[in-house]
């Protein structure tokens, strides 16, 4: 796979930058969500050599907004009704094209998205009818690794010319 030709990588939030549980305390307030370290490093070092990531999402997380914040994402839409819509904004804003965007899902309401694409990822615990539209599956599931993998991938293609770490 050219993962070099690839300029910018859209990630859905719940399932993919999270593992997909919400955590409600008992007394009531915010709800919680978990991302591993892992991934926000990939992500980080992305952002580090000038590639731009967006989250796109139906949730309008708070905890998703923070943690996007703190990485330093600019492109962050949360509550999108419509993400297929938000992509093609962004895509004009960056002048690219869909083939040169990445996007990973892990359910049926990021298949729109999955198919507009030029590469579609998914995480390994993505729903069977999402895997279904996939170019490429991480070894990985959602919020445990499977962003990691990917940046890793697109910052060796990026930087060395090569999606596979060096040895």
């Amino acid at each position: 796979m050219d993962w070099a030709r690839i300029k910018v990588l859209l990630l859905d939030s719940d399932g993919v930058l999270t593992d997909g549980g919400v955590f409600l305390p008992e007394s009531g307030g915010s709800e919680f969500r978990r991302f591993d370290i892992k991934d926000g490093f990939g992500i980080a070092r992305l952002l580090s050599i000038g590639f731009p990531i967006a989250v796109i999402s139906r949730s309008p997380s708070t905890p998703v907004s923070t943690r996007c914040e703190k990485l330093g994402i600019k492109h962050v839409f949360l509550g999108a009704k419509d993400k297929v819509a938000c992509a093609e904004k962004l895509l004009k804003e960056l002048g690219l094209d869909w083939k040169e965007a990445a996007f990973m899902g892990d359910d049926v309401p990021d298949i729109p998205l999955l198919q507009q694409v030029g590469k579609s990822l998914c995480p390994a615990n993505a729903s069977k009818e999402t895997l279904d539209h996939a170019d490429w599956v991480s070894q990985f599931p959602g919020g445990q690794g499977a962003v990691r993998e990917i940046s890793d991938k697109l910052y060796w293609a990026h930087t060395s010319g090569d999606s596979e770490l060096p040895e």
